[in-house]
């Protein structure tokens, strides 16, 4: 496959330039979209679909200490045996909270479960990670958003079952497996989202019979 590497580069002057362009990964699907997140430390998190031999394609994550120059061996963040000779088109979303704890939201269809949306946290700065957690069974498209909402973290993504499709949003502090899922949206593909103090903001594309919409919808945070 073409553009397989995934590279880094920061700028520190407001992106009027930017320092040489450093090789994280090689064998990388190429569609599937990348992650980045910075934690409280100013660790730099890099995450994207690993391509395997066999075609197994798995979420992996890698960091940086010194602002990109350099980052450490990626870590497979979950065994899914996801094999698929082509592109999911899905990637992986990540969030690092006040502690450090980083946490990963991602689709799998792989022989390793239910099909369905799946996260997991690591604590040690992604070294490992713990078992990972169904979010939602069923087929998810595109690649999910995962934010921090009160004081826990919310998962956004599109459910696109027989060819419906849902904006949906969970909460994923608790041990609830899967999480329960409120529907923000129906027909609604593409889902984006931010977040205040105590509101979360969803934007979506809607399809009507001769053209697309893009809608916003929100909602608040919930506390417990």
């Amino acid at each position: 496959e073409s553009n397989s590497e995934l590279f880094f580069s920061s700028s520190v002057d407001g992106g009027r330039t930017f320092a040489p362009n450093e090789r994280v990964a090689t064998d990388v699907c190429p569609c599937c979209k990348t992650a980045l997140a910075v934690g409280p430390d100013n660790r730099v998190y890099l995450s994207w679909r690993q391509v395997l031999p066999g075609d197994l394609r798995h979420i992996a994550v890698s960091s940086s200490i010194d602002g990109g120059k350099a980052f450490s061996k990626p870590i497979i963040v979950s065994d899914d045996q996801w094999i698929l000779a082509g592109c999911p088109v899905s990637g992986s979303t990540l969030s690092v909270d006040s502690n450090g704890i980083l946490s990963v939201l991602w689709y799998s269809a792989g022989k390793n479960g239910e099909t369905g949306l799946y996260w997991t946290q690591s604590k040690d700065h992604g070294a490992t990670f713990g078992s990972r957690r169904l979010v939602n069974a069923g087929t998810t498209k595109g690649t999910p958003v995962l934010l921090s909402a009160g004081k826990g973290l919310a998962g956004v993504w599109e459910s696109n079952e027989k060819g419906t499709t849902e904006v949906l949003t969970a909460n994923l502090s608790g041990e609830r497996t899967p999480a329960e899922s409120f529907v923000l949206a129906t027909t609604g593909e593409l889902p984006a989202a931010a977040v205040t103090k105590d509101r979360m903001f969803v934007a979506y594309i809607a399809n009507n019979e001769s053209h697309q919409d893009v809608w916003l919808v929100t909602s608040r945070n919930r506390q417990d």
